[in-house]
C-alpha cells in the first residue's frame, strides 16, 4: 500500500489495540490530504490510558483520560496553513530529542489513547475502524487553528470534519477497490476484521452502500486520468517545456 507525502512519526506505546502501523500512516495521510497539509509532517503517538491521562493533566489542568489530544506546533487560525518552518515537532516523547530535523514543515503531534478509544468503541457498539479516523481528524483539526469553545467554533470545526470524512471514506473505498485490496490488508485494527466483513456484508445486503455512486466515481477519476495524459503529450513540431 503505497502514500506520498510528508513523514508521519508513530510511537505505540500501548499493547491494548493491535494496530497496522502502514495501513494507519495510509488512512492518516488520506486526512492530511483532504486538509491540504500532506506535505506537513506529523507525529502520532498511540499512548496508553496513564500516558494520556499525565499529558491531559500536564498541558490541560485535567487529571483524567481522553480520548485525544493535540499538541500543534504554531498557533494558526482555522484552516490556515502553519509557517512553512522545518525542525522537530515539540513534544519530544514521540520524536526522541536525537532524532534528525526531517526536510519537512511541520505540523505537530497528535496523542490518542487506544484503550480509552477501545473501551467507548465496544460499549458504544462501534468498530475502531469507523471511530478511530473520526478522532485522528478531529486533531489534525486541532493542530490546523480549528477549536469547539463556543457554539460557533463548534459548527465551523464540525463543517470541516465532516468535509474531509465524506471525502476520506469515499477515497478508501475506491483504493480498496482499485487496489483489489484483501480485506485483512485494508484494516488499521486487525482484531476487529471479522466484525468488519460482517458489517460490510449487512450494509450490502440493507442497500446502505452506493455502489453505483463509487462506479461513478471511478468513471470519473479514469477520464480525468485519460485527459491529463493526453495534455501532456507534445504536439507535432512544438517544443513543450518540461
Amino acid at each position: 500500500m503505497a502514500w506520498a507525502g510528508a513523514p508521519i512519526a508513530v510511537r505505540n506505546t500501548q499493547r491494548t489495540v493491535r494496530v497496522c502501523e502502514k495501513t494507519l500512516k495510509f488512512q492518516v495521510n488520506l486526512l492530511r490530504k483532504f486538509l491540504g497539509v500532506e506535505d506537513y509532517a506529523l507525529g502520532l503517538w498511540l499512548a496508553t490510558n496513564q500516558e494520556i491521562k499525565e499529558l491531559n493533566l500536564q498541558y490541560r489542568g485535567k487529571s483524567k483520560v481522553t480520548d485525544v489530544l493535540s499538541f500543534p506546533l504554531n498557533k494558526v487560525r482555522p484552516g490556515e496553513l502553519p509557517p512553512r518552518d522545518f525542525g522537530m515537532g515539540f513534544l519530544p516523547k514521540v520524536r526522541s530529542e536525537d532524532t534528525p530535523p526531517v526536510p519537512h514543515p511541520e505540523l505537530g503531534d497528535v496523542v490518542l489513547g487506544m484503550p480509552y478509544i477501545k473501551r467507548y468503541c465496544v460499549k458504544n457498539e462501534v468498530l475502531m475502524e469507523q471511530h478511530t479516523p473520526l478522532l485522528i481528524a478531529h486533531g489534525l483539526c486541532h493542530l490546523l487553528g480549528y477549536d469547539h469553545e463556543t457554539d460557533e467554533e463548534h459548527m465551523v470545526m464540525q463543517a470541516k470534519e465532516d468535509e474531509v470524512l465524506v471525502n476520506f471514506w469515499v477515497e478508501l473505498a475506491l483504493h480498496a477497490e482499485r487496489m483489489k485490496l484483501a480485506p485483512e490488508e485494508s484494516v488499521c485494527f486487525p482484531d476487529e476484521l471479522p466484525a468488519k466483513q460482517a458489517e460490510l456484508e449487512a450494509c450490502f445486503e440493507q442497500g446502505e452502500v452506493d455502489i453505483q455512486l463509487l462506479e461513478e466515481l471511478e468513471a470519473v477519476e479514469r477520464e480525468q486520468k485519460k485527459q491529463r495524459k493526453h495534455s501532456t503529450k507534445p504536439s507535432k513540431g512544438r517544443a513543450v517545456s518540461s
